[in-house]
């Protein structure tokens, strides 16, 4: 999905706020963790953005699924370990004292037994006492279907608009994104479109349990769509 959009990834997401977000991640990390160790583990970690803080308090390592991110995000962090990896079935040989999963990615898993799969991946990536903590997507009663959105980014040399209409089907949204952007250079316009699924709350806390960790819920969370938690 990012071929070509990662290169604007940040400045479109330029409005928010990585600091304040892994504050409250390390902060849920304090309350659950029994783990003396401090290696996290970001799956879905992006172009970096939320280790660039994280490290601060962890010993971090990224993985994500798409080449262009995981290439930003070692740009970014050349001392940091980032994998490429599928969160339903990765495999580092290590484990970690937390496993983190932002930003809503665990929506990229359009099936209970993709959630499922993943649940048991991090667990197995955990060592005992260890936490998991991930944000999930949209909850069912809050979507609101054909939503128009636009996020725009404005600096002297590049100019970006992002224009989307928001549909569903079942439990499954998919978001067609358009973006328009003007640089120096020139002018260019290109589509991609994301699929995420609206898993119930249910199905985030049995996908949890069945990976043998305890499963605990936070309302809020970094960005306000909650926290979920499990306890190796």
């Amino acid at each position: 999905m990012y071929d070509r959009s990662s290169r604007y990834y940040d400045l479109i997401y330029s409005f928010k706020d990585y600091a304040a977000e892994a504050e409250t991640v390390r902060q849920a990390i304090e309350r659950y963790k029994r783990s003396d160790g401090t290696r996290l583990l970001d799956v879905a970690c992006g172009t970096g953005k939320h280790l660039e803080h994280l490290r601060r308090w962890f010993e971090v390592e990224g993985l994500d699924q798409s080449e262009e991110m995981v290439s930003i995000a070692s740009e970014r962090l050349p001392d940091v370990r980032i994998s490429r990896g599928d969160m339903r079935d990765f495999d580092l040989g290590r484990q970690f004292d937390v496993i983190t999963c932002l930003f809503s990615a665990i929506g990229y898993l359009h099936t209970q037994e993709a959630l499922e799969n993943a649940c048991a991946c991090f667990a197995r990536h955990l060592v005992p006492g260890g936490v998991l903590l991930f944000e999930p997507w949209i909850k069912p009663d809050q979507w609101r279907d054909g939503f128009l959105g636009m996020e725009t980014f404005s600096s002297d040399d590049i100019k970006i608009a992002r224009f989307s209409k928001s549909h569903r089907e079942g439990l499954v949204t998919t978001v067609p994104f358009v973006y328009c952007v003007l640089t120096r250079s020139g002018f260019q316009m290109f589509e991609e479109t994301h699929v995420l699924r609206m898993a119930p709350h249910d199905d985030y806390l049995k996908a949890i349990e069945l990976a043998g960790m305890g499963p605990l819920h936070e309302p809020v969370g970094p960005m306000g769509r909650g926290l979920y938690v499990g306890l190796r």
